[in-house]
C-alpha cells in the first residue's frame, strides 16, 4: 500500500472530532477514527478512484457515515499527503 502522510492540521482536526463525537456519545468517536480509517485504505488502495477536487491534482474521499471528506495529493514519490 502507498504511504500516507498526514498534514499537522489535518492530524488535530481528527482528533478534536473524535473527543467531539465521543462526548455525544461514548463510543461514537471511535466510531468516526474507524471510518477515516477505512477511508484512507480505500484511498492507499485506489488512489485514482476518487474524484479530483480541483485542478492541482487534489482529490477527495467522503467519510462514511460522518459528515468528513479526506482531501489528497498523490505525489510523484508514490506517497500520498
Amino acid at each position: 500500500m502507498k504511504p500516507i502522510i498526514f498534514h499537522p492540521d489535518a492530524r488535530a482536526e481528527l482528533r478534536a472530532a473524535v473527543a467531539y463525537y465521543e462526548q455525544q456519545r461514548p463510543g461514537l468517536g471511535r466510531d468516526l477514527q474507524r471510518e477515516v480509517e477505512r477511508a484512507i485504505t480505500r484511498i492507499q488502495q485506489h488512489p485514482q478512484v476518487f474524484p479530483q477536487h480541483n485542478e492541482a491534482g487534489l482529490r477527495k474521499c467522503f467519510v462514511r457515515r460522518f459528515p468528513y471528506t479526506v482531501f489528497y495529493l498523490e505525489l510523484a514519490d508514490g506517497s500520498i499527503r
